[in-house]
């Protein structure tokens, strides 16, 4: 009896197991990101970037570096004041079902399992950008995503959310430039100076 018990138990642990590899192994959501231009024949002004308090550290930290590894603008700093172009960002994530009750239970299923029993969760993401240039705000961009992840033991729990957030950085450079914006909107705002060279 206690043979049976145990070859239960380890089967059972073992579907679970594999449950959370066919969680994991289907291959993470990829999310389509568009083409923006990188290599420019002038990189953009200097920009500082103030980022909401509501963003944790990881999504703030992950917007600068990703827009510093573009090399588009001259000079990418956080929250500098008196910057002459700022960009006021508002990321905010919530659970798609718009509780957050789903996601405690899921939590405290998953923590009582040690994360052995995978949990999916399904989020959106949403990305709020105000451009001001010397004070005046001149240009608004809004942009949204839905993505979900299964989570477990041995899942990365902010793998999803660096994608989102590189994909909705993706969708902020590609209308940029097609609005044109730095190439003649900010230039013309800060006297012609607002394009250098590299």
């Amino acid at each position: 009896m206690k043979r049976a018990g145990t070859i239960a138990l380890v089967g059972g642990l073992a579907l679970l197991l594999s449950g959370c590899q066919t969680g994991a192994g289907a291959g993470p959501q990829t999310l389509s990101v568009p083409a923006y231009r990188q290599n420019l024949e002038k990189k953009y002004p200097p920009i500082s970037v103030w980022l909401n308090g509501g963003a944790n550290h990881d999504s703030a930290e992950l917007f600068l570096a990703e827009l510093r590894a573009t090399a588009m603008f001259t000079d990418v700093r956080d929250r500098r004041a008196g910057a002459p172009v700022v960009l006021e960002i508002l990321f905010q994530k919530t659970e798609k079902d718009g509780s957050s009750a789903a996601g405690v239970a899921k939590g405290v299923v998953s923590g009582a399992s040690l994360g052995v029993i995978p949990m999916r969760y399904e989020h959106v993401y949403a990305l709020s950008v105000t451009v001001v240039v010397r004070g005046d705000e001149i240009k608004n961009y809004r942009f949204s995503r839905e993505a979900g992840s299964t989570l477990f033991l041995l899942s990365d729990p902010w793998a999803k959310e660096r994608q989102v957030c590189r994909a909705l950085l993706a969708d902020l450079l590609a209308a940029m430039q097609a609005d044109e914006l730095f190439e003649q909107t900010v230039p013309a705002l800060l006297d012609g100076n607002g394009m250098r060279s590299e």
